[in-house]
């Protein structure tokens, strides 16, 4: 069963320091005494919940598991503070959702942190839109420095994924998809009304391909570091869309998906998951791992 594109996977890459030097430290030695960051970690994220300071989101770990350079985790995703009708298939409310209830919603990560090496890999994945990123490491990093208080631990966004780079330069784009999230108050286009009530919400897409590959300057210049680019890509024809979908094919001859976000949302680059296995909508352990072990093949090369 096909994953929807509703499933993607952002990368990071993970280093650790002292805290007044550019020392980075080796992940199967962090302090000079033998501490690994995998076990580390591993021993935080046993009971780990953490809150945001607004009480309407929370993260908690189910399981944690090393797996030779790779810590794999299983997390649930909190939202509370929504006032919602939830309804079946055939539009009867099955229940009403009250700001005291909480949404959970089950997402996976997965470090790379090789013993003997330097630069490691944080790739974490989003359910629906809904990951967890910034409250694990948060909360991850408090017990951290209870522990090595003279260490950090460096989390930063990878910004191009190698094969996403590779696959541009070498001009093979074969779609483009341009998605816009459409409120009642902010409409796209007037003609939306012969289609979508005018107190919903509706997802506007455009799909762009063509008998041969698309142009790919413009994602050449965003790559280059060109952010006015991104403007340009996500306006046609009067419409601004919220996200570019970038189809491309790999030197390998697999077709991937990678999403080009709004500089403000947090994450300049996402790559669509492919090869879940779904039970009930949500992607089995198994099947989540191995796809996030092949974003980061992408991402490394």
């Amino acid at each position: 069963m096909p994953s929807r594109a509703v499933h993607r996977a952002a990368v990071y890459t993970v280093r650790v320091r002292p805290k007044r030097t550019s020392d980075y430290r080796p992940f199967g030695d962090i302090d000079g005494k033998g501490a690994s960051l995998a076990v580390a970690l591993q021993g935080y994220l046993g009971e780990f919940e953490k809150e945001s300071d607004d009480e309407t989101r929370l993260v908690a770990c189910d399981t944690a598991t090393i797996d030779g350079d790779d810590l794999l985790v299983m997390l649930r995703h909190g939202q509370r503070g929504l006032t919602a009708e939830i309804i079946g298939p055939d539009g009867a409310e099955r229940y009403h959702q009250t700001p005291p209830d909480t949404q959970l919603v089950r997402h996976g990560a997965l470090f790379r942190l090789p013993a003997d090496a330097t630069d490691g890999w944080l790739c974490v994945h989003s359910n629906h839109r809904r990951g967890s990123k910034g409250l694990l490491m948060d909360g991850l990093m408090d017990r951290f420095r209870g522990d090595f208080g003279d260490l950090m631990i460096e989390v930063l966004p990878c910004q191009l994924a190698a094969a996403f780079r590779e696959a541009v330069e070498h001009d093979r784009v074969q779609k483009l998809k341009l998605v816009r999230m459409d409120s009642p108050t902010d409409r796209a286009t007037e003609a939306l009304n012969k289609w979508v009530r005018r107190n919903a919400n509706a997802r506007l897409e455009l799909d762009i391909t063509s008998t041969a590959r698309l142009l790919p300057a413009l994602i050449q210049q965003r790559l280059g570091g060109d952010h006015d680019s991104m403007t340009t890509i996500l306006e046609f024809n009067g419409i601004h869309f919220d996200q570019a979908k970038v189809e491309v094919e790999l030197a390998d001859g697999a077709v991937r998906t990678f999403n080009i976000e709004r500089p403000e949302s947090g994450h300049p680059l996402t790559e669509d998951l492919s090869g879940l296995d779904l039970r009930d909508g949500d992607p089995t352990e198994a099947s989540l791992f191995a796809a996030l072990r092949a974003v980061l093949a992408d991402v490394t090369g």
